[in-house]
């Protein structure tokens, strides 16, 4: 129907985009809309000449016609005016960009860490860390992925923290080996917690006895060793963002 389409897909706000028809010929005796509305509240014709594109959730008005004639059929002289919200760029583009970014070989990916939380495994993330020395150990850790030095992290509100808790000692063979020498971290608050937060104030745990040390999975049962005095806890003053990738009940 030779339609032409003017919208900045750029724009992250809706705007107004006009649409401009050439003559359309419809037969005299013909009672269906212009555009019918279909089930998924479509409508039609398409536009575009390289493939179908519905048009979605579109309030259409101010639209002038003209009779031409009786006889020969109706000659439709349309100027309409389109609200499109930020969703139409995405309906339109969301195929392509989507296959193009599907096929990015080449874009760089970050190594999983395992880790507890709730008597669980998880699986997250070091991206950023207040300090240079625990930035190359565990830059060190994830084979070289850079763990990058942002020491403003130290200065973040109580409010933004959670512990996150990495044994210095007592690493038992069971299972991986943390990046002190230790058993794998323990993460209280998993996503979902009210508490939940990607920044960790790192507090580090020494067992007295290396040789009694058995692998915790949570924090409850760290509480109960820290009780009994088989362990100790000492703030490390170090803030490291660690996002979960996997945990108890849920994934990325």
């Amino acid at each position: 129907m030779g339609w032409a389409l003017s919208y900045p897909f750029a724009a992250q706000q809706p705007c107004l985009i006009r649409l401009k028809s050439r003559s359309i010929k419809m037969a005299r005796n013909s009672r269906k809309t212009l555009w019918p509305h279909t089930a998924n509240d479509q409508l039609t014709p398409y536009l575009g000449t390289a493939g179908s594109i519905p048009i979605r959730s579109l309030w259409i008005g101010a639209i002038q016609m003209r009779k031409l004639s009786r006889t020969t059929g109706l000659l439709l002289s349309a100027a309409v005016w389109v609200f499109v919200t930020p969703a139409f760029a995405q309906d339109t583009m969301g195929s392509k960009m989507s296959a193009e970014q599907m096929t990015m070989t080449d874009a760089p990916a970050l190594p999983p860490v395992r880790g507890y939380s709730e008597g669980e495994e998880i699986l997250f993330v070091h991206t950023e860390v207040s300090d240079p020395k625990i930035a190359k150990i565990l830059t060190d850790m994830m084979g070289g992925s850079p763990v990058l030095i942002v020491p403003a992290l130290a200065l973040a509100p109580p409010e933004l923290l959670a512990p996150v808790y990495v044994f210095t000692n007592g690493m038992t063979g069971d299972g991986p080996m943390g990046p002190l020498g230790g058993q794998p971290d323990i993460f209280p608050f998993p996503p979902g917690d009210p508490n939940h937060t990607p920044l960790r104030s790192i507090i580090l745990v020494t067992w007295k006895d290396p040789m009694a040390a058995r692998v915790l999975k949570s924090a409850g049962e760290l509480k109960s060793m820290i009780g009994s005095g088989a362990v100790t806890v000492e703030p490390a003053g170090v803030v490291v963002n660690m996002p979960f990738l996997k945990w108890p009940g849920g994934q990325r």
